[in-house]
């Protein structure tokens, strides 16, 4: 009885269960994954470190959250998702973007997942490791974004490579403008909204301005 339960218990440790939760986390902390999926951090630590086998309440939850097979999480048998392999699914960060006179809030935990289209994101020339899913906030780019519009941002622009729109933060406070580089370094922070007055960022102000991302396609209900 002792070696059953000992034999047991190092199947339970060595499970690959926990590394295909890993796998499936991917670049997200385990805090906002642990939040994504609604169990603790230290629970989710277990499950992906071996010390317990997942539970079917956690499974339910894991598949509601993320589309992943759950076949593939216990046995590692078919695809990782569940959903159409045609689609891959986007972070959608608690951030909002402001398109009016800044927001403070710069917390980034993942709070649901947005599928899209893998083809159109590889046309779009969009990475799924840096596509993430904003929201706007303000009616400075109105009436190209409006307040509320739901924006898909590629995070791995982080300079000013057309007079594109973009999310950048100045400051401490986020903000989505279209951005002008001149001669000499300045930035100037455009709004589509012509009662809004452009914004230039001095040569001496570049070290407060971060490019967060290029805003490639955006959203809103009806």
């Amino acid at each position: 009885m002792f070696l059953v339960t000992r034999m047991a218990r190092q199947e339970k440790i060595n499970t690959p269960i926990g590394l295909r939760l890993r796998t499936l986390r991917g670049e997200l902390s385990r805090d906002d994954f642990s939040k994504l999926v609604g169990v603790h951090k230290n629970t989710l630590g277990n499950y992906e470190r071996g010390d317990r086998l997942p539970e079917f309440d956690f499974l339910e939850k894991l598949k509601a959250a993320t589309g992943v097979n759950l076949d593939w999480v216990i046995s590692g048998d078919g695809d990782q998702k569940s959903i159409d392999s045609e689609f891959t699914l986007v972070p959608r960060l608690d951030v909002s973007a402001s398109a009016g006179d800044g927001a403070e809030n710069q917390l980034e935990h993942t709070v649901e997942m947005l599928a899209f289209r893998r083809d159109w994101l590889r046309q779009m020339g969009i990475s799924t490791k840096t596509a993430h899913v904003l929201t706007a906030r303000g009616d400075s780019m109105d009436p190209t974004i409006r307040d509320g519009d739901t924006l898909l941002v590629d995070t791995g622009i982080d300079t000013v490579v057309d007079e594109g729109i973009y999310v950048l933060l100045l400051y401490g406070q986020l903000f989505v403008k279209r951005l002008e580089r001149q001669i000499g370094g300045a930035v100037v922070l455009r709004s589509d909204n012509p009662s809004i007055r452009d914004r230039i960022v001095s040569h001496a102000e570049l070290p407060e301005l971060t490019v967060a991302g290029r805003v490639v396609w955006f959203g809103r209900s009806i």
